[in-house]
């Protein structure tokens, strides 16, 4: 073979190379730029879901981060609609997705049908095999659509007799006392269905049922978590009551403890409306002390703005009176007033005994019982 053919093979050999490794880089190269634009998709996406997110406004979900607002409106929208699945951001940690769906709950009790332990989320995997969202599953009692309608027709019944032209603080005594005299205490029933519907409730069962009618009525209230310690059993307890908001200001209320019973008579039927968070630590301790720091003002206290709370017992006994009058001095009547401390409504029975208020009842008798906590006492008149 002469030089120039073997030149000529040689030339031909390159050139085949060359286009063999110019074909490798190309689909090398196609496929890095598939891999890259899956993953500025997914950026893309993701970014979409943060700017175009619409914040949320709820008491809690307003402080998630821009990521859980986002997924807190998506589950929101799917369990309004009734869906069984929605997609949401991988960046979502762990935490956040066993948050939200809580929050949601705590503030809609509207969507008492929706069951948070029964719902979940799975990973989704794009081509590639990257993690590119989580799949969530909302979940739904049983004959969900039918409850829905039961509750908003029993809302309905116990709001038709409202005071609406009245003030917000005698929209919330009338939901107060509407609820004390409907639902019976009842663990487990922990949702407005119970409530409204089934006349049972447990503390969650109140509470949610204050919030839910109290904003259907256009006043500002929401829940609050934490352990309370009841003066008979001693131990701390898991427990919900509520925050109201009237004029700006904001105030305690638990209507689960103001419809205690005790020896069939609560002598003490608002305790624990509208009180100060200095008050209510005395038995309640919420699980984020942030919520309540508010909570300072008495000017709304049933006992102070009906002229019930006194600060000697002479002053109280003065008032026996018009106590009896104004609260109703009929046989099985309760007479319920708010001594300046503790120790003092624990001391009813050394002032307001049978001889003493004898002289004010026409020669009626009374029983006195009490609780004493938060400075609330009271009698019966039995007979």
């Amino acid at each position: 073979m002469n030089s120039k053919k073997l030149r000529k093979r040689i030339v031909a050999a390159m050139m085949a190379l060359v286009c063999a490794l110019s074909a490798v880089v190309s689909a090398s190269a196609a496929n890095l730029s598939s891999l890259a634009g899956d993953m500025f998709n997914s950026a893309i996406s993701k970014g979409a879901d943060v700017v175009n997110a619409k914040p949320a406004t709820g008491y809690w979900s307003k402080n998630l981060s821009r990521n859980g607002q986002t997924a807190y409106n998506k589950i929101l929208d799917a369990v309004q609609k009734y869906q069984s699945s929605v997609k949401l951001s991988d960046n979502l940690t762990s935490e956040e997705l066993k948050e939200i769906p809580q929050i949601i709950i705590n503030e809609h009790p509207e969507l008492f049908y929706y069951d948070v332990k029964k719902s979940g989320a799975e990973k989704s995997y794009n081509e590639n095999g990257f993690v590119d969202s989580y799949i969530y599953h909302p979940s739904y009692m049983d004959n969900y659509k039918q409850k829905i309608s039961e509750v908003e027709n029993a809302a309905n019944q116990i709001l038709a007799k409202a005071p609406r032209n009245g003030s917000d603080y005698d929209k919330e005594l009338f939901v107060h006392d509407q609820l004390r005299d409907l639902v019976t205490y009842k663990l487990g029933a922990n949702n407005i269905y119970n409530s409204l519907v089934q006349h049972q409730g447990s503390c969650m069962g109140y509470s949610f049922a204050m919030q839910y009618l109290l904003n259907k009525l256009g006043v500002s209230c929401r829940v609050q978590t934490g352990r309370a310690t009841s003066p008979k059993k001693k131990t701390p307890e898991d427990h919900m009551w509520n925050i109201v908001t009237l004029d700006g200001k904001e105030y305690l209320v638990d209507v689960t403890w103001d419809d205690i019973i005790t020896s069939g008579k609560n002598y003490t039927p608002y305790r624990y409306f509208n009180v100060t968070k200095d008050m209510m630590k005395e038995t309640h301790n919420p699980k984020n002390t942030s919520e309540w720091n508010n909570c300072t003002n008495t000017d709304q206290d049933w006992y102070r703005k009906n002229g019930y709370y006194f600060t000697s017992w002479a002053d109280a006994e003065k008032a026996i009176p018009s106590m009896i009058q104004k609260q109703g001095g009929d046989k099985g009547k309760v007479v319920t007033f708010r001594m300046a401390s503790t120790n003092m409504a624990k001391d009813i029975g050394n002032h307001m005994n049978t001889n003493v208020l004898g002289k004010y009842m026409d020669g009626k008798t009374v029983l006195s019982n009490h609780e004493g906590s938060l400075g609330a006492t009271g009698f019966v008149i039995v007979g």
